[in-house]
């Protein structure tokens, strides 16, 4: 009975200290957002609409993705995406490891749609690398084509105690020329 308790208090540690874990991070990702946010915003004149999470309202998950939108004047958005279901990223061109991708959407609003999967997916064969990493390709949302170029950071690299340094050297000239395509 004792060894019994004595697992169920072992387990019950573990949860809770799992869910520590993760809305540590949870935090951690949401202040890198904003961070992202405040820059892209500023530099770009992007505003942002609306930051978004998957969930299940069945049963308790993880969700699969976290999602920002920024959306400009000129009709496109920019959409930061971090993935947790890395059976999500069946596409060649895309790495299924911790990152961030951040797309350019052509007229886009910066919400997220289930049909954005389809930049990930395997099955999306309009997807290519096209230069220095960056890939581009289209999806179908609301029964129309839409283009979309994007790039690839392991979020290793946020990892730098100077996260503004890495912001502005890593995010700033890369969304650059994400507008630029």
């Amino acid at each position: 009975m004792q060894g019994e308790q004595d697992m169920e208090d072992t387990n019950a540690k573990r949860i809770f200290e799992l869910v520590r874990w993760f809305n540590n991070f949870s935090e951690q990702l949401n202040h890198l957002y904003t961070k992202i946010s405040t820059l892209l915003c500023k530099q770009f004149k992007l505003k942002e609409t609306k930051r978004y999470v998957n969930y299940n309202q069945v049963k308790p998950w993880i969700a699969e993705i976290f999602h920002m939108g920024l959306v400009s004047d000129d009709g496109y958005s920019i959409d930061v995406m971090f993935i947790l279901n890395k059976d999500r990223i069946t596409n060649k061109h895309f790495d299924p490891i911790p990152s961030i991708t951040i797309a350019k959407i052509e007229v886009g609003d910066g919400y997220f749609y289930e049909s954005y999967w389809e930049i990930f997916s395997d099955t999306n064969q309009s997807v290519e690398k096209s230069n220095e990493g960056y890939i581009k390709g289209k999806f179908n949302k609301k029964d129309k084509d839409v283009s979309f170029s994007a790039i690839q950071i392991d979020l290793e690299k946020f990892n730098n105690k100077n996260l503004d340094e890495v912001l502005s050297k890593e995010i700033l000239p890369k969304v650059a020329d994400l507008i630029k395509e």
